[in-house]
């Protein structure tokens, strides 16, 4: 009987007390019987079987990380699209307040002097106040970063590369209308404005596509 497997019985049934005369004399040798036999070789094989299973808890199957993978496929496959919806729902809504300030200011201007004023500067435009710093006027364009805000006669618009937000005068051609802007190439930027209820007007500067708020 190999020294191993006598060591690996001499740690069984230590606790329990249980036979230790038996389990005595089996390790001395004294008890050649069959059941000695069993009673070590069992011992040994029910440690071993210990240590294999400890050893396969610590690993991670392929299967297992291939269902990983397949589960964090799918929550980004559903999370994703949301989180872009959201940011540029977002994105949008960074819009309006301005564009609104800049328009309710023009209609001010329009009930004191009888028109509209297109602006030869930021501090002529009447609402210099509402644009963070750093904008820069241009050609009656305010520049704010990737943001644009346009005065125009019949409106006012804010935009980014992707989507736009206009609002028309009261006096204008089409009074008080509501716009989103979408680039024709942006998906989702042509989604959001139709999940706002927008109705496709038409397409203007070769890639923006208008679509008329309720």
């Amino acid at each position: 009987m190999s020294r191993r497997r006598l060591a690996f019985f001499s740690g069984v049934g230590k606790k329990d007390g249980k036979r230790k005369g038996d389990r005595a004399a089996c390790l001395a040798g004294a008890d050649p019987s069959l059941i000695c036999f069993f009673l070590i070789n069992f011992a040994y094989e029910q440690k071993l079987s210990k240590i294999i299973l400890r050893r396969k808890k610590r690993r991670i199957t392929l299967i297992e990380l291939l269902v990983v993978v397949l589960i964090i496929g799918i929550l980004a496959a559903v999370a994703l699209p949301k989180y872009e919806k959201s940011v540029a729902k977002t994105r949008f809504a960074s819009l309006m307040p301005i564009t609104k300030a800049i328009k309710d200011a023009q209609e001010v201007l329009y009930y004191a002097n009888g028109t509209y004023n297109l602006p030869s500067s930021l501090e002529d435009s009447g609402v210099a106040g509402v644009f963070p710093e750093g904008c820069v006027f241009g050609n009656q364009q305010v520049q704010c970063g990737d943001i644009t805000y346009k005065f125009d006669p019949g409106g006012v618009a804010g935009w980014t590369q992707d989507m736009g937000y206009y609002m028309a005068y009261d006096h204008s051609s089409t009074p008080n209308r509501k716009e989103c802007w979408a680039n024709v190439h942006s998906r989702l930027a042509n989604n959001l404005c139709t999940s706002m209820g927008g109705r496709y007007f038409t397409t203007f500067a070769g890639s923006t596509q208008k679509y008329v708020l309720p």
